[in-house]
């Protein structure tokens, strides 16, 4: 699975914002879904807290796999693609314009 996390603003005349958790199953062709959404006027303070439901909903499925057509299938997540900001914010590290924000030192 791929997962993605990114901001986007609602609408151009308010500071609402959307950040919602996207997942692609990389060994099917589908397209991606939503697993997880948040709404508010700045984006959210904390990405601990942001990502915590997500991931206490998540650890059953690692431990157990889910179980589909009489068959159980494991999960593996291959990767978050998310852009710099993105990324810079779920890492908790300087942005890509910040002085000394080389995240690989």
């Amino acid at each position: 699975m791929h997962f993605n996390v990114d901001g986007r603003p609602l609408f151009k005349s308010s500071s609402e914002q959307l950040w919602p958790i996207l997942c692609q199953i990389i060994n099917k062709s589908c397209k991606p879904f939503i697993v997880g959404l948040y709404s508010g006027k700045l984006k959210p303070s904390d990405p601990h807290e942001y990502l915590s439901q997500f991931v206490d909903e998540l650890q059953p499925l690692f431990d157990n796999g889910f179980l589909f057509n009489g068959k159980t299938f494991g999960l593996v997540v291959a990767g978050f693609i998310c852009d710099a900001p993105a990324r810079a914010y779920l890492k908790q590290i300087k942005g890509h314009n910040g002085y000394s924000s080389c995240e690989k030192c």
